[in-house]
């Protein structure tokens, strides 16, 4: 049985990556942290979720993350520490479509609270200054 809260980490991580990649696509993340979720729990599920795996996971994420080589794998870095917890979350392979499916639906409510928050305060600013441009903004 999979439990809500293992989605949440999706939700939350991507209102914080939604204040940065507003302009960008969002697609990407995603499908990456519903992947990833989902890949996790069919791991947890066959018995190999582990101290050891968890820790080779923290070490791939930050090897993508910090390679200049992998840049196209760099949206993945993020999703591949976040599948931790269901990793270690007793689950069911037949669960791991439902956690994928949460996980990515939880990151999808997440970017477009983010984009609504965005969008507020931009017009909060525009309203109160005239415009929402940062270098305008430094001189007041």
């Amino acid at each position: 049985m999979i439990h809500l809260e293992l989605a949440m980490d999706s939700f939350v991580a991507s209102i914080a990556v939604g204040a940065w990649l507003a302009p960008r696509r969002p697609g990407p993340w995603i499908w990456g942290m519903a992947m990833a979720d989902a890949l996790a729990t069919v791991v947890a599920s066959v018995g190999w979720g582990s101290p050891g795996v968890a820790v080779g996971i923290v070490i791939a994420a930050v090897a993508v993350a910090s390679s200049p080589r992998l840049v196209a794998l760099r949206p993945f870095a993020l999703p591949l520490l976040l599948c931790i917890d269901n990793l270690v979350a007793p689950a069911r392979a037949i669960d791991a479509p439902l956690a994928g499916l949460l996980s990515g639906a939880s990151a999808a409510a997440g970017f477009a609270a983010s984009a609504g928050l965005r969008a507020l305060v931009e017009r909060i600013v525009a309203r109160r200054y005239g415009t929402t441009r940062p270098s305008a903004m430094r001189s007041l």
